[in-house]
């Protein structure tokens, strides 16, 4: 059994460790930091992972944190960022957060549309136009507006809606709030705000493609999102109707303030114009009854 056992744990150190790894290094910022990442977690469904791991909420997601550690052809490796880990850094969880998010900013995401992602599922090796499976794809116009947000290494790549400038560019190809679809933790679904979407029917859709072709570690969240381009934020899509109710509230009660300010800005302009007037007027004598009503 000693035997067997040793075996076991030289197999698991070869294929599992890299070779370069070195565990002391793992507590040294310094050479880390280039390597801290994060990924997003369903808040409700890892409760007990995310007792003894810095994090943070973005509604129903936790954005928790780790250390990319490479990997080869055999698989890749990272270190989840613990609170004693955390602790042995010397920083805070937003100083964490902000090293995660600039090589975040710095990484390959990819935002294409479905109909690329499947030509590159059918042709791995490259397009080739001739080839007769072409024609089992639509043409793009063909094709509903639909995009899917991940990055080149297909791993964790639902994380990309948390770069503000790649949901500020999505926004602008668009044209303003999308949807988003929790794909799975590795990619999500974009959709544009058209008047034919339901959000309904897309969470329904989620809900079924989670339980019959996502794996239950990979699973994301059962809930539809939107990003709203104004306040250029995620949040869940039950709460974009009283967002849109209350920001329309608000230009209405803003509309006699600014009305107000354009008589203001316009009265030296119309007083100046009205004393030319008066000055080029011939002088008018009141009759008796005018006199009258006038004082």
């Amino acid at each position: 059994m000693d035997v067997l056992l040793q075996k076991i744990a030289d197999i698991r150190v070869e294929h599992e460790a890299p070779e370069h790894l070195d565990a002391n290094k793992l507590t040294d910022l310094d050479e880390v930091r280039d390597h801290i990442t994060c990924k997003l977690l369903n808040a409700d469904m890892n409760k007990d992972y995310l007792a003894n791991k810095p994090h943070r909420l973005v509604e129903d997601f936790a954005v928790v944190y780790y250390v990319d550690l490479g990997g080869d052809e055999t698989g890749h490796m990272s270190a989840p960022i613990t609170d004693h880990l955390l602790d042995s850094y010397g920083i805070d969880i937003p100083e964490l957060d902000k090293i995660a998010m600039d090589n975040l900013a710095n990484s390959d995401i990819e935002f294409k549309t479905m109909r690329e992602v499947l030509v590159e599922m059918m042709f791995p090796d490259g397009v080739d136009e001739n080839d007769p499976r072409m024609e089992m794809l639509p043409p793009e116009e063909e094709i509903p507006s639909m995009y899917v947000l991940t990055n080149a290494e297909k791993m964790n790549g639902a994380n990309s809606i948390l770069d503000p400038k790649t949901m500020e560019d999505i926004s602008e190809k668009v044209g303003g709030d999308f949807y988003i679809l929790p794909s799975s933790l590795h990619e999500v679904i974009i959709l544009p705000n058209t008047p034919d979407l339901d959000k309904d029917t897309l969470e329904h859709m989620v809900q079924e493609v989670n339980a019959g072709q996502v794996a239950p570690e990979d699973r994301l969240s059962d809930h539809v999102y939107m990003y709203d381009s104004v306040e250029k934020e995620i949040v869940l899509a039950d709460k974009m109707p009283d967002r849109l109710k209350a920001r329309e509230e608000a230009q209405e009660d803003r509309k006699p303030e600014r009305e107000r300010v354009s008589m203001k800005e316009k009265r030296p302009e119309k007083k100046a114009e009205a004393e030319k007037k008066a000055a080029t007027r011939e002088p008018v004598i009141p009759s008796k009854t005018q006199d009258q009503s006038l004082s």
